[in-house]
């Protein structure tokens, strides 16, 4: 069998060779061949629940990715050395803000003035990008730029040991990648057990 495939091969390079539009005609159809195939793996793959663009969280969704951030935080700083139980609260001076893809309008005026002469004006108008879903219309979003924090409070059962109150400083500083003026450790008292 594999005898018969190399002879229906040879023949087809043999017809190739005399016939040179044949020839390109054949490396055109591998090289686009090879491009769709490079194009479709490059692609990014998506889920049939996901929208191919993000919408805009609400309210709500901010609140418990805030609340998710100090369980997280609770979570690594209670598995330093001697810190025992953790309990943290962050506080924000500003919310988190979501930056829409903008679609702008440019729309030319004409008018002819007295000399004959035309004149025109070009005037812009930017509106938020939109996609339509089945909530309807939703914004396009860029980015989103995260809150502020104005402070974080950290109350550790083994804070007493100033070691492991500056342990607790510095890894929330790292994280969350404020000042040390902004974090405040404190020792746990018995009655928050």
């Amino acid at each position: 069998m594999e005898g018969k495939r190399f002879k229906i091969f040879d023949s087809l390079v043999k017809r190739m060779r005399k016939n040179k539009k044949l020839e390109i005609g054949v490396y055109a159809a591998i090289a686009i061949a090879v491009a769709l195939i490079y194009i479709t793996s490059a692609a990014p793959k998506t889920s049939k629940t996901d929208d191919k663009t993000k919408t805009a969280p609400t309210n709500t969704e901010y609140a418990v990715s805030e609340r998710e951030l100090e369980r997280r935080l609770e979570s690594i700083l209670s598995s330093i050395s001697g810190a025992g139980n953790v309990r943290v609260m962050i506080t924000y001076d500003t919310t988190s803000q979501m930056v829409p893809a903008l679609s702008t309008d440019t729309q030319k005026n004409g008018s002819e003035s007295n000399d004959g002469l035309n004149s025109y004006s070009q005037a812009e108008s930017s509106s938020p990008a939109t996609v339509s879903g089945s909530g309807g219309n939703s914004p396009i979003i860029i980015t989103e730029i995260l809150p502020k924090i104005r402070g974080v409070i950290v109350i550790a059962e083994g804070a007493a040991d100033i070691s492991i109150r500056l342990n607790l400083q510095y890894a929330v500083q790292t994280v969350l990648g404020i000042d040390a003026s902004c974090v405040e450790v404190f020792e746990m008292g018995v009655n928050s057990k």
